[in-house]
Parts: C-alpha cells; sequence; structure tokens
C-alpha cells in the first residue's frame, strides 16, 4: 500500500497487522522497495526505523541491524537511492523526500493522515492497472446517512488522471 498526498507518499511494508505479529525480513524490504522503485523510478525514499531512534545501534531492538540496514545496502547496491533506518519520529517533513518506507499501518499512516486528513489517496502498486481509494476505507458504518466526506474520493479519482506525473 502506497499512500500519497500533495508532496508526500509513504509506502508499508507491512497491512493491517497487530504490532505483536509484525515481522519483517531482509527479503521482504527488498521486494517491496524493488516495487516502490519500479513505481517511482530514481526516487529518493527514507526508511524508517523500526524501533524508537532507529535502534539506538541495537540498544532499544535489534531489527535495524539485523534486517534493516542489510536490505538498504542491498537495495543501494542495485542503485536504489534510500536511506539506512531513521528515526521515524523526526522523518516525516513534506517533500523531503520522494516516499518515506514505514514498517507498519500506524508509523506510516499518522504522520500523513495527521498532515493531509481525507486529502490522502490510498493506491496499490505492483498491479498491472492504477488502484486508488480513499484512505479510510468504504466506511460502510456512515452508507446511506448523508455525513460521508467525499474529499478522499475525489481525490483518488483525481491522482489516477495525473498518476503519469507522480
Amino acid at each position: 500500500m502506497l499512500f500519497a498526498a500533495e508532496n508526500m507518499k509513504v509506502l508499508l511494508l507491512t497491512r493491517h497487522l497487530p504490532l505483536k505479529d509484525v515481522h519483517l525480513t531482509k527479503e521482504m524490504v527488498v521486494e517491496k522497495v524493488l516495487r516502490l522503485e519500479k513505481f517511482l523510478p530514481r526516487g529518493k525514499f527514507a526508511l524508517c526505523g523500526f524501533n524508537p531512534h532507529a535502534g539506538e545501534g541495537g540498544i532499544l531492538g535489534r531489527e535495524e541491524i539485523d534486517i534493516l540496514i542489510p536490505a538498504a545496502q542491498e537495495l543501494r547496491a542495485k542503485g536504489v537511492n534510500i536511506t539506512d533506518p531513521l528515526p521515524a519520529d523526526t522523518l516525516f517533513k513534506p517533500g523531503a523526500y520522494t516516499c518515506i518506507v514505514a514498517n507498519y499501518h500506524d508509523q506510516g499512516l499518522i504522520p500523513i493522515k495527521t498532515l493531509y486528513g481525507h486529502r490522502v489517496v490510498n493506491m496499490t502498486i505492483g498491479l498491472p492497472v492504477l488502484r486508488t481509494s480513499p484512505p479510510h476505507g468504504t466506511a460502510c458504518d456512515i452508507a446511506g446517512q448523508g455525513i460521508a466526506d467525499p474529499t478522499g474520493m475525489i481525490e483518488a479519482i483525481k491522482l489516477c488522471s495525473v498518476s503519469e506525473h507522480l
């Protein structure tokens, strides 16, 4: 899932999972970022650390050392412009990167939805067609009540018409 709004894009490495079930592998990171690079060629990508402060050199967890840094090294060897893991709490600055690669749902979606609200668009990359949707899902709980905000759907449709300019 790639989320886009104005001058910020966020790729999620994992889908809707409880935090206890978020398990990364180097191979997963490499495969998903290569798919991103194919969609946004020659982009400048920032990789979020998995742990607070990107693990503090192993003090706060080893995911950066064991998984994310080796994945970033392999990606750079393949020509991808990606950072080593950076602290996620200071990373989300509009326009600073082509795309920010987040490890899990809330790490990526809280910042972009806080900054852009209903203007965020959810995209699925790696398909033979462009697929977009509002960021909040179907909103079945409020269907037919006349209270839905159409902004997300409007932005999703608009993004389809300018997708070659991403």
